[in-house]
């Protein structure tokens, strides 16, 4: 049976550095694996399961919703360390799945009247007790929306104050990212295909992530229109959608 490495809070093989190539291969087998888990694990609601889409996004059943209160890194997203790049977005969902895999959530979707007009709908998902969205600032793996209660801002300006996470070094904001911002040391960093966005045999356009089972087997077929995305967003943008669903 695989045996999962330790690895200290705040640290993933993602933000290491030496040996790409083994550590690549050894951090998609423990991505794999510990997805296994959560899956097997995680109850969400109504009994349904919770699956990691990135730092800021779950799937339950067949739908995808925001996690409330924060905005993660995305998962082509690289910041700085120090004078390192390092792959925030990767380490951001990846702290997350090891989160619900070994304390598994429990999701409560918010209600619909309480959200922006056309955004995706978002949830509350408590994991040992707390809030993943709270979980992820105090780790220092997102920023507070602006509209987020007293608590989410806490967390940010603790994680700030103690160098945490994104508050390492430079980071370009998720939202300013997704609109085609960049640190000119992400050249040469950036994952090459985060997200893998595919046409079905039965012509439906589905994409997926590192932390679905699917994902290693997935082809790419640019020939075919196949395409690969930076983030979860710029593949739904695109027409793409998660319709593997979960028990």
């Amino acid at each position: 049976m695989y045996s999962l490495p330790f690895f200290s809070r705040g640290m993933s093989c993602f933000g290491l550095l030496l040996f790409p190539a083994l550590l690549t291969a050894l951090c998609f087998q423990e991505v794999l694996t510990l997805s296994a888990k959560a899956e097997a694990l995680s109850s969400g609601q109504n009994g349904r399961f919770v699956s990691v889409i990135d730092g800021d996004t779950v799937q339950i059943g067949s739908e995808a919703y925001d996690l409330h209160g924060i905005d993660a890194p995305e998962l082509g997203q690289i910041c700085m360390n120090g004078s390192n790049p390092w792959h925030c977005g990767m380490d951001a969902a990846y702290t997350l799945l090891k989160r619900f895999a070994f304390d598994p959530p429990q999701c409560r979707v918010l209600d619909k009247s309480s959200q922006t007009p056309g955004a995706r709908r978002e949830v509350v998902c408590t994991t040992g007790g707390m809030p993943a969205g709270i979980v992820l600032l105090e780790d220092g793996y997102a920023v507070a929306a602006a509209s987020a209660d007293s608590g989410y801002q806490r967390a940010q300006s603790m994680a700030k104050r103690a160098s945490l996470g994104i508050w390492r070094g430079r980071y370009i904001p998720p939202a300013q990212w997704r609109e085609g911002r960049r640190l000119t040391e992400e050249t040469g960093h950036a994952p090459g295909c985060p997200v893998k966005a595919v046409t079905t045999a039965e012509g439906a356009k589905v994409y997926y992530v590192p932390f679905d089972r699917e994902f290693t087997a997935i082809q790419v077929r640019k020939a075919q229109g196949d395409r690969c995305f930076t983030s979860d967003e710029s593949a739904r943008k695109a027409g793409y959608s998660r319709q593997r669903s979960l028990p």
